[in-house]
Parts: structure tokens; C-alpha cells; sequence
């Protein structure tokens, strides 16, 4: 919140500014355990929409929402019995199943679908801030 409040003087007029937050699918599924870490990522994602209305002349703000990410270690600190919480969203998520030989297999077991990469989340980032996604 204190860094969009910092960066606000510096937006460029003429809604060619992109702010994207980087938050995650436990601020929507509530994960066990992690009350403070939850609040601040459902928090996050609705000032970024208040953002969206406060900002339009000078930015398009968004919030890229990660799902549970192999290569960053969020799917191997989630506890196994939230996993029937997870599944539904990412089965009904496109490019969701698990390629073979290619994907950590291990997901399919508890999540019905491959798990994200770090790659993927940074290419919907760059998707994001480019001039044809105003």
C-alpha cells in the first residue's frame, strides 16, 4: 500500500502505466494455518481493485494470482487435507493436466492438475504490462 502511494506522483498521465500485484489462490480458498498471511493477500487483491477505479487515468492495475507453484516451494508447504480446496479451481483451469516425463508428477496425486512454475506466472506478468493488454 505505501509503495502504490509512493509510486503515484511518478504514473504517467494517460493510462500507460501498469501496476500488477502478485498475490495467490490461498487469498481465495483459505488456507489452514495461515490467517495473517491470508488476510494480507485478500486484503492486497481488493485494494488493487480499488486501485483500478482510483488509478484509471494513469494506470491499469491487476493482480496476477498464482496458483500452487513446483519451483517456488508454495505447493510443498501446503497441508495435504487442504488439497480438496485447491482441486477444483486448477481441474477447471486450462493447460491443467499433467504432461508426463515433463511436470512434477507428484500434484496429480493431490491436486487433479500440474502444478504452476515460476516461468508461467512471469510470462502472465509480461503479458500484463504490455501496451496491447490496456
Amino acid at each position: 500500500m505505501l509503495l502504490i502511494h509512493t509510486a503515484i506522483p511518478y504514473l504517467p498521465i494517460g493510462c500507460s502505466g501498469r501496476i500488477v500485484n502478485i498475490s495467490n489462490i490461498t487469498a481465495t480458498i483459505g488456507l489452514l494455518y495461515s490467517t495473517a498471511y491470508m488476510g494480507s493477500e485478500a486484503a492486497l487483491e481488493s485494494m488493487a481493485r480499488v486501485w483500478a477505479r482510483e488509478l484509471a487515468e494513469r494506470a491499469t492495475v491487476n493482480v496476477v494470482s498464482v496458483g500452487c507453484t513446483k519451483d517456488t516451494g508454495l505447493y510443498e508447504c501446503m497441508p495435504r487435507e487442504m488439497a480438496y480446496i485447491v482441486a477444483p479451481p486448477l481441474s477447471n483451469t486450462p493447460m491443467s493436466t499433467v504432461r508426463s516425463r515433463i511436470d512434477w508428477e507428484e500434484t496429480a496425486k493431490y491436486l487433479r492438475g500440474k502444478s504452476a512454475y515460476k516461468d508461467e506466472a512471469v510470462a502472465v506478468v509480461s503479458m500484463t504490462c504490455s501496451a496491447e493488454s490496456a
